[in-house]
């Protein structure tokens, strides 16, 4: 195979199968709690993800401090990172969680960092008995069928529209839940 830009038939692509002998561990994701050398990674994404907030370090602080069981960065072994994700209890007996932020570069979407992010997620809420989570969407849009295409295949269950965010919060989302299935013992 000759590679793209060059004209000399010598210049060689190495076969997928090659690639993935070198790459080692590479195209492996793990997922841990962020902190603070993550926190410029996480900013810019945010600025790159249509209608999130980009968010201030200290608010980043407050969650990888008080939040490390449901906020999580996700890193492709021997690359770097390539999502993140930001949730928070929403009451103060903590019965639900609200995932504020997903996000994932191309390159972690194609690894599926989002589905090992939200896996980070439910063992989180799992070791606090949180049963329910919700989250905010545009209906009908792509991101919805992204996001009930993921908790389909991540959690067993499929997203319930609730109400409508206030339009001076966000015009056109609506606010969603979803129920996890009871953990099998």
């Amino acid at each position: 195979m000759i590679r793209k830009g060059t004209n000399d038939p010598t210049a060689r692509v190495e076969s997928p199968s090659r690639r993935s002998q070198q790459r080692g561990k590479n195209g492996q994701v793990t997922v841990r709690p962020f902190n603070e050398s993550d926190f410029e990674f996480i900013r810019n994404l945010a600025t790159k993800t249509e209608g999130y907030t980009v968010c201030p370090p200290y608010i980043l602080w407050v969650l990888s401090r008080f939040q490390p069981q449901l906020c999580g960065i996700a890193e492709e072994i021997g690359r770097g990172s390539v999502g993140y994700l930001l949730a928070l209890p929403v009451a103060i007996d903590c019965e639900a969680v609200f995932v504020w932020q997903l996000a994932s570069t191309f390159r972690g979407r194609r690894l599926d960092a989002p589905a090992k992010l939200l896996k980070y997620l439910i063992s989180g809420m799992r070791k606090h008995g949180i049963e329910t989570l919700f989250f905010t969407t545009i209906p009908n849009s792509k991101a919805e069928r992204d996001v009930r295409a993921l908790a389909q295949r991540v959690f067993a269950a499929s997203p319930i529209r609730g109400t409508p965010v206030p339009r001076e919060a966000s015009h056109g989302e609506h606010e969603y839940r979803v129920q996890l299935p009871r953990e099998r013992r």
